[in-house]
């Protein structure tokens, strides 16, 4: 799939592929350029986010994940998108933050 963004540059064509759990963020510039990010993109940005929020003194941590994921979005559809992603914090510590366990043989 495709979207076609008008940006203040000029309109670009950003090529986005989509999943069952389809987020698509269009990210715009102070210099007018223009990215778009799938679900992925979203979800590695978002991890980002979280691991500079751990030692955080944030009354509400998804609050300081949003401020720091592309630069600062709104806390609700964070909310929504972390917890399609990775159910809740706990889960995203499992999968990010401990050490993985060692193989068994």
């Amino acid at each position: 799939a495709s979207i076609a963004l008008a940006a203040p540059t000029g309109e670009e064509e950003h090529s986005v592929a989509g999943g069952s759990f389809s987020y698509i963020v269009v990210v715009i510039d102070a210099q007018g350029a223009s990215s778009v990010h799938d679900a992925n993109g979203l979800q590695l940005e978002m991890s980002a986010a979280a691991h500079s929020c751990q030692a955080s003194a944030e009354v509400d941590w998804i609050d300081c994940v949003a401020q720091r994921t592309f630069g600062g979005l709104p806390a609700l559809p964070i909310r929504h998108a972390f917890a399609a992603l990775w159910q809740n914090r706990d889960f995203w510590q499992l999968c990010e933050v401990h050490e993985p366990s060692l193989a068994v043989r």
